[in-house]
This record gives C-alpha cells, sequence and structure tokens, in this order.
C-alpha cells in the first residue's frame, strides 16, 4: 500500500513539473516573437529614417553639383550672314559649360538681339575654336550696310567666329540653401543658429506633445551680422558697342580695247602711165662723111652730088633707129581697205559706295 502510494506521488510530481516547464517554454517563444516583432519595427523605422535622409541628401547633392559654366568671353564679335548675303557683326557675350555647348548673346547695330548655339573645343593655347555654329531661331536684325533684314538657323555655315579668346573660368555650382528654403525642406549641415527638438516617446508623456520653438535665426550672432547693414553693391556695366561707320567711294574699273568704227582705202602704188616704145627708123647716115639724113631721097641726092664731082665714095649708107614712144598705158592706183580702230574704254564694274566699318563706342563712352 505504501509503495503505491509512493509510486502515485512521484508520478504527480514528474506530472507538475512536465506542465510547469511546458508553460515555461510558451512564455519564453512568446517573449522571443514580441522581441523579434519590436526589433523588426526598428529596423524598419531606422531604414525609413535613413531612405528618406538619403533621398534628401541625394537631391542636395544633385543641386549642388550641377555645373552651369565654365568658361565666359565677353565683348567678343561673331558676324552672320542673310540670306543675301549680307553681313551683320554681333557684339556680345559667350559661355562654354564643360560638354563644350557654346551660347553666344550679342546685339546688332540697332540692338536687335541675336542668339547663336554651337560647339567649342579647347585648343593648346586655352582659347577655344568654335565648330558648327549657328542662328538659335529666326531674328530681325540690321545688316552692316544699314538694310532691314532676317537671319535664321536655315542658312547653315554662316556664322563666322574664328576663335574664342581672351576667356575667364568660372565653376558656378547651385546654393543648396536657398534652395531648401525655398522648397521647405531642413538643412542637414551644421547650424549655430538651430536647436533640436525631440519628441517625447509615446506612452511616457502623452499630455507633453507641444515641440520645442526654434529661435529665430535673424537674431545678431557677434561677428555673423545681418546683411541688411551692407551697402548695395552697383551693378557691373556691360558694354553695349555700336559700329561707328564711314563710307568708302569705289571708281568704277575698266580696261581700254580696241574698237572698229569704219574703214579706209589704203593706197599701196600709185596711178601711173606706163609708155609704150618701138624702134623706128629715123634717119640715114652716110658711112663715108657720115651725113645723116632724114629721107633716102635727100641721101640720093648727097650721092648724086659727090658723083658729079667724080667722088664716088659716098656711096655706103646706113638707116638710124632709135626707140621712139608709140603710145601710153594708164594703170590705176594698188589699194587695200583697212579697218579704222579707236582705243574705248570698258567698264567692268560701276562705281558704288561702300560702308566700312572703323571702330565702335559704347553709351558710357568707351571706344574700340
Amino acid at each position: 500500500m505504501t509503495d503505491s502510494v509512493t509510486k502515485n506521488s512521484i508520478s504527480f510530481n514528474q506530472s507538475g513539473k512536465e506542465n510547469r516547464m511546458i508553460k515555461i517554454d510558451k512564455i519564453r517563444k512568446c517573449m522571443i516573437t514580441a522581441l523579434m516583432a519590436m526589433s523588426l519595427l526598428t529596423v524598419t523605422a531606422c531604414g525609413a529614417k535613413k531612405d528618406m535622409a538619403s533621398n534628401k541628401a541625394a537631391a542636395n547633392i544633385e543641386q549642388s553639383t550641377e555645373t552651369a559654366t565654365v568658361a565666359k568671353a565677353k565683348d567678343m564679335q561673331m558676324q552672320v550672314k542673310d540670306a543675301d548675303g549680307n553681313t551683320v557683326t554681333l557684339t556680345g557675350d559667350a559661355t562654354i559649360n564643360e560638354a563644350g555647348e557654346m551660347v553666344f548673346e550679342g546685339k546688332d547695330s540697332a540692338g536687335n538681339v541675336v542668339k547663336v548655339t554651337g560647339t567649342a573645343e579647347k585648343t593648346g593655347d586655352g582659347s577655344f575654336k568654335v565648330k558648327e555654329a549657328a542662328v538659335a531661331g529666326t531674328a530681325k536684325v540690321v545688316a552692316d550696310n544699314g538694310q532691314e533684314t532676317e537671319v535664321s538657323n536655315e542658312n547653315k555655315e554662316t556664322v563666322t567666329v574664328d576663335e574664342i579668346k581672351d576667356t575667364t573660368t568660372e565653376v558656378v555650382k547651385n546654393d543648396t540653401s536657398d534652395n531648401k528654403q525655398e522648397s521647405g525642406g531642413t538643412d542637414t549641415g551644421k547650424n549655430d543658429n538651430t536647436t533640436d527638438v525631440t519628441k517625447p516617446a509615446e506612452g511616457n508623456n502623452t499630455g507633453n506633445t507641444a515641440e520645442t520653438p526654434a529661435p529665430d535665426n535673424k537674431q545678431d550672432n557677434g561677428d555673423n551680422s545681418s546683411t541688411s547693414d551692407a551697402t548695395p553693391s552697383t551693378p557691373e556695366h556691360t558694354h553695349t558697342w555700336n559700329p561707328v561707320t564711314t563710307t568708302v567711294h569705289h571708281e568704277a574699273t575698266g580696261h581700254y580695247t580696241d574698237v572698229v568704227v569704219g574703214t579706209r582705202t589704203v593706197v599701196d602704188k600709185e596711178a601711173w602711165d606706163e609708155p609704150v616704145y618701138e624702134w623706128r627708123a629715123y634717119a640715114v647716115r652716110c658711112r663715108y662723111c657720115g651725113a645723116e639724113y632724114e629721107s633716102m631721097s635727100e641721101l640720093e641726092n648727097h650721092m648724086m652730088d659727090a658723083i658729079d664731082n667724080d667722088d664716088y665714095n659716098h656711096g655706103s649708107y646706113e638707116v638710124l633707129y632709135r626707140n621712139e614712144q608709140v603710145d601710153t598705158i594708164h594703170h590705176e592706183a594698188e589699194t587695200h581697205e583697212e579697218d579704222i580702230k579707236e582705243k574705248r574704254w570698258v567698264e567692268d564694274t560701276a562705281a558704288y559706295d561702300e560702308t566700312v566699318i572703323t571702330g565702335y563706342t559704347c553709351s558710357c563712352g568707351a571706344t574700340k
């Protein structure tokens, strides 16, 4: 009997211990589950705060690293031509960013603004070589010759500028503090004029939910004086160059040339008369004494007289001939025709007046 009671007592005690152990295990598992849930909530909240901070930091970095300009050139000139080839001289400023994109805004002699865009490549001497420059859109301008016209981006390769020299390098980035004030963001940087306010944890003091107001940033902080006492700076004067022109007269150009205005007769040989000659007998002559007679009857009388005087030596004679002109042949003059030429002026280009730019002046009195 005693052994039976003892066995039952031992069995009961063992069953009680097992029940307590099971309850402890359940409580332990519940606590572990609760702790894990609290840890997940904490990690999630921290992650959300980190993500928000990362997004704000990324936004600030994006704003602060934006580069506006790397090089500027002031008071430079470009020349643009319209569709008819008229030249328009522009004077203004050019900006070139890190990507090599060039923007030029200049004015003509009448103050009309023209925008030119293109690319610029930096050279070894520090200047920039302009490429693919073109007028942005269409603009009405006044050409250097005074004619009103317009220029547009339809006329390619009409912008003339060799190089952009005398540039000043300037890196411009956005001011994140101004952007944050305008957008209502919170400055994550250090600021001596701000006070961190911690919201009370829920459950600790639910009645005290008011936040401590931040102090006024406009109060005097010693050396950090307000800018309201500073004297406003005078804006820098930018020259607006207006061309100074003069009129140059160009005389007409040409050359002299031979022009046929008629013909004339040139006498190569004057007119002349050609005589016609014949050999004719004009006398007979006694061979002994040489007496000449115009007729044979006279010679015969001479012979008979000699015979009468017993002189028989005069019986021989000869007939005398001479070349006598018997006619005349007239010859006309020998001639030929020649052109009559005169030197006459032939005009190649007409006289004209040209408007030439001799310099530039600004309203402030500066010249160049």
